[in-house]
């Protein structure tokens, strides 16, 4: 791709992102319950001869604003179902993941970036197929750990996207993958 043609793309970029930006709501200190889709890509070890596919999955989250920098917040996290087929053998894995989390906001306003870091519980799931039948399921601790922006919209209505990484101990320790995440927050003002 040559210099003309990426700044000819963030041209457009900008141009696009410009009028949500200024149209952007400043988020309160409150309670918040959301939802997103989550796509998640596998960063498995000793899972060889297997490449898994990609999965889409969902996110709910309850949290709390409290304090215009922090926020505290319990999310599921469904990774969809990761699949593979090699050898005439087919796996089928998921994973059900449960954190508290806390997120710094970098900054307060319209649009505001944040860190995040939490702990909880895994839960995974594995299936087989053709050669390889059986089921199995692991579970452990998990660490999260990322980073987004939440875009308010209007008064009680926020955009939330995001990426994190999930790093797994106990049964399932060798099954991290990273998340891809956007989704709306409703707030409730004064909770």
């Amino acid at each position: 791709m040559t210099f003309r043609e990426r700044a000819a793309g963030w041209a457009l970029l900008s141009v696009l992102i410009a009028p949500a930006a200024g149209m952007a709501q400043e988020v309160e200190d409150g309670v918040y319950v959301g939802g997103s889709f989550a796509a998640t890509f596998e960063n498995f070890s000793n899972t060889r001869p297997f490449d898994f596919d990609e999965a889409l999955g969902t996110t709910v989250r309850l949290g709390s604003r409290v304090h215009p920098l922090v926020a505290i917040e319990a999310q599921y996290e469904w990774t969809g179902v990761f699949e593979a087929e090699e050898l005439g053998a087919e796996i089928d894995l998921e994973f059900h993941m449960i954190t508290a989390n806390g997120k710094l906001f970098l900054f307060p306003g319209a649009i505001e970036p944040y860190l995040m870091a939490g702990m909880g519980y895994g839960r995974g799931e594995i299936e087989g197929g053709g050669t390889l039948t059986g089921s199995d399921r692991g579970d452990g601790f998990v660490l999260r750990v990322g980073t987004g922006a939440q875009v308010g919209l209007i008064d009680w209505l926020s955009l939330d996207v995001g990426a994190g990484f999930l790093l797994p101990a106990g049964d399932i320790d060798d099954f991290s993958y990273f998340s891809v995440n956007a989704g709306l927050n409703v707030h409730f003002r004064g909770l």
